[in-house]
């Protein structure tokens, strides 16, 4: 999702938006990748600013194309300023247990989908993204949101989205966006399969389910 400036000439640089995975440097900097094959790099040093190995992030940045340096495993290094950014709520997945509707909720859900929505539900980077809308009446209440992997055993990469809205009524809309790690999920060698995602449809009432093209991370 790009934005052009509006004076080239005065901005020599494209303002783009996205999701992206943030990475410490050896010299203690930082690199983002937004995009399995292209990666981000400041314009000029900036001390990278989280504990963590990785964060994740909602962006704006400009664009000023092509970096002259490149980065091990990325054929596309872009040299970039960070204008704005907003880390992502990042949650590992849960496991199967015998009645995940007592252990994690079954209320109804709705998910963005779709190339035309940001932030969208997608998988990116070895994590499963998902945008979603929530019913609820009491924002004070406890609101629990968990995926869970290993309820069927007859296939490892079908997973679940549960919901728990605290027992509130529901009387009004909020949008939430987390990620969950998918390091929990068998790895897949290499080989890309799908992976169905499975949610109580607010839209619907019933079940829904998509699927998605998912290999694992080789760091992971």
């Amino acid at each position: 999702m790009t934005l052009c400036a509006c004076n080239r000439q005065e901005n020599p640089y494209v303002l783009a938006y996205g999701t992206v995975t943030m990475r410490p440097t050896a010299d203690g900097s930082y690199f983002m990748e937004v995009a399995e094959n292209t990666a981000l790099t400041p314009r000029t040093k900036v001390a990278y600013p989280f504990k963590e190995s990785e964060k994740r992030l909602i962006i704006r940045y400009a664009d000023y194309g092509p970096a002259t340096i490149s980065i091990q495993g990325y054929s596309e290094t872009r040299l970039v300023d960070l204008q704005a950014a907003d880390t992502i709520a990042t949650k590992a997945p849960v496991p199967h247990t015998s009645d995940d509707a007592a252990a994690y909720g079954n209320d109804k859900i709705g998910l963005y989908l779709g190339d035309t929505v940001f932030p969208t539900t997608m998988i990116e980077d070895g994590y499963l993204c998902v945008a979603f809308v929530f019913p609820f009446s009491d924002p004070d209440n406890n609101h629990t949101i968990n995926l869970v992997y290993g309820a069927n055993p007859d296939d490892p990469y079908e997973v679940q989205l549960r919901y728990n809205a605290g027992g509130d009524e529901p009387l009004m809309e909020g949008q939430g966006y987390i990620n969950f790690p998918l390091k929990s999920l068998p790895d897949t060698n290499g080989k890309t399969v799908k992976l169905t995602l499975k949610w109580n449809s607010s839209a619907t009432g019933t079940t829904a389910s998509t699927s998605f093209d998912y290999c694992s991370r080789t760091d992971w």
